[in-house]
């Protein structure tokens, strides 16, 4: 984006910027989860939805949502879908609320994080009872069948742990840096009433041959410069 450019221009690249971020950061999440997929409940997944709320707020939240509307498209359907669809746009919106509280310290971060990821474990076993059974069965059956994957859970609790302690704070730094490096708008230079824009004055421009050399001479030293007659008369006689 440059600064000559028109508020129409502008807005198109700032536009286009923000739906190649949107891009990115999705493939980014089904990239990476795809990666982690032989590992059980060893995952980046909450990390990164996190960084995408907490760093690009609103756009991060949409990149989620695309990803969530990609995985049954890979997976296919089932009632993993429902919770998807719940748990991962809530991890970039709580978030996205932490950064506009500016809330920073590694401690509480790392809280939120576990914390979230408990409810995981949970808001699953709930929607697969609901999906499968009824509420009774949910009163019935709800901690026989989280207890079943709570080895699963655990894994996961303890890799979101080891991640928002000692990852979360170093990558938010660096989108930070790099969010205002490419979406800071750039101030549009005055213009002139003749419609011309004035040209930038920079220290390190050279100065004009007539510049140069100007400032060597004084203005009431220009009589004292020889010329051709006082050579020829101070020119010794043969």
């Amino acid at each position: 984006m440059t600064a000559n450019s028109t508020p129409k221009t502008q807005y198109a690249l700032k536009s286009a910027k923000r739906v190649a971020l949107i891009a990115v950061c999705t493939a980014l999440i089904e990239g990476c989860k795809l990666a982690l997929a032989a590992l059980p409940n060893v995952e980046v997944v909450t990390l990164l939805c996190a960084l995408f709320g907490y760093v690009f707020g609103f756009y991060g939240v949409i990149s989620v949502a695309l990803f969530v509307a990609i995985e049954p498209l890979i997976w296919g359907f089932g009632s993993w879908v429902i919770s998807y669809f719940i748990y991962w746009p809530l991890v970039a919106l709580i978030f996205m609320l932490l950064s506009k509280k500016k809330i920073r310290h590694r401690a509480i971060v790392t809280a939120v994080a576990v914390a979230l990821t408990v409810f995981f474990g949970v808001l699953t076993s709930v929607v697969d009872l609901l999906f499968y059974t009824n509420i009774q069965a949910l009163i019935k059956e709800f901690a026989a069948y989280y207890l079943r994957g709570v080895a699963f859970y655990f894994t996961q609790i303890v890799c979101n742990l080891l991640l928002f302690a000692f990852a979360f704070t170093p990558l938010s730094k660096v989108l930070i840096k790099l969010n205002k490096m490419f979406f800071t708008p750039v101030k549009a230079k005055k213009i002139e009433p003749s419609g011309e824009i004035p040209e930038e004055k920079h220290e390190t421009d050279l100065p004009s041959e007539e510049n140069i050399f100007t400032p060597l001479i004084n203005e009431g030293d220009t009589n004292k410069l020889p010329t051709d007659e006082n050579r020829l008369k101070e020119k010794p006689q043969e």
